[in-house]
């Protein structure tokens, strides 16, 4: 066929987005199901609140997408639910330092914030999990904190501080992190005047607490 003679039905359009690669559903997840015993799902959220609408669509999504895969490959399929509870509840600024209290010591109604709002959340996924047939487990960021190998990168991150800002190039050139101050629950957040002596290869003992 001469150029002449072509057509828009004849011009072959290269594959755009992964629609047009994809046939199935399962297109999209068989290259990391295939072989595989069992599926785990990673959810994460801050409940610094009751769960609104764009937060129960997203967990619905999740547990939806549970469900098609237990039911497509015919694995079980499990969903994690990561809990930040290390997320502010309450701030407070003196001298310059901003100070705050995490979700899981900030007071609220005679219990803490993350309790009365994970409340909300565990009734949502206990609905969703008894709908759907996919079982659930929280995991909090204490739990994550208290692995090896977090700790363990940690400290690479103290160690090679230089060439972690360099990397990031923060606006100003430092690296925050939030430390508890010993018999309290706030934390600092400017890190201003915290100070970090070696230990030992697997410790660092900051000048107002434990990292």
């Amino acid at each position: 066929m001469n150029k002449e003679n072509k057509t828009l039905s004849d011009v072959l359009y290269p594959p755009v987005v992964t629609a047009h690669i994809n046939k199935t559903m399962e297109d999209y997840f068989k290259w990391r199901v295939n072989n595989k015993n069992e599926v785990q799902m990673h959810y994460s959220s801050q409940p610094n609140g009751h769960p609104h609408l764009g937060t129960m669509t997203s967990v619905m999504t999740a547990f939806a997408i549970g469900n098609f895969l237990q039911e497509s490959f015919h694995i079980p399929a499990h969903l994690a639910f990561e809990q930040l509870e290390n997320a502010p509840g309450y701030k407070i600024k003196k001298n310059d330092v901003t100070y705050q209290l995490m979700l899981c010591d900030t007071p609220l109604e005679n219990s803490t914030k993350l309790d009365v709002y994970m409340k909300s959340f565990k009734g949502l996924m206990n609905r969703l999990s008894k709908k759907s047939g996919i079982e659930y487990k929280i995991l909090s960021y204490k739990d994550f904190q208290e692995t090896p190998f977090v700790r363990e990168s940690l400290i690479e991150i103290l160690n090679r501080e230089k060439r972690i800002r360099a990397a990031f190039k923060s606006q100003r050139n430092e690296i925050k992190g939030k430390v508890s101050l010993q018999g309290m629950q706030i934390h600092g957040r400017g890190c201003k005047n915290l100070k970090c002596r070696r230990r030992s290869k697997r410790l660092r003992q900051a000048e107002h607490g434990m990292l």
